[in-house]
């Protein structure tokens, strides 16, 4: 299975997403603090770089991605007596969602464009 280089553009950019909320919204509100800011920060910075062209960061948003995933299945399955409120399924899952779909396509090989005499036939 190979994907295409925009594919795995999307897969990085849906990684980022969650942390540019929790930026985007200590804009707005003062519930970030200093450690959820260098989180963001740090895991931002593989995206970015990613984006500026260092085509290797990839796994590292897919190291990042795959642990984010891991954190999104563990936590709900580990604490059953938190109060999860009416919405936590209906915010969880695009979480889990996001950082699935990242994870998947970091690892995956980019599919190389056809090039001249190299196609069958």
């Amino acid at each position: 299975m190979k994907i295409s280089a925009r594919t795995q553009s999307i897969g990085v950019a849906l990684y980022s997403l969650p942390f540019l909320a929790v930026i985007a919204l200590s804009l707005f509100f003062v519930w970030a603090g200093d450690h959820e800011m260098v989180v963001a920060g740090a895991a931002l910075l593989p995206a970015v770089l990613y984006f500026l062209g260092v085509r290797w960061c990839h796994y590292v948003v897919g190291v990042f991605a795959a642990i984010g995933f891991l954190a999104a299945t563990m936590i709900p399955l580990t604490s059953p007596v938190m109060n999860r409120g009416r919405y936590f399924w209906v915010i969880w899952t695009p979480i889990w969602l996001l950082f699935a779909f990242s994870a998947l396509v970091s690892f995956v090989p980019v599919r190389q464009k056809n090039q001249i005499g190299d196609g069958p036939g």
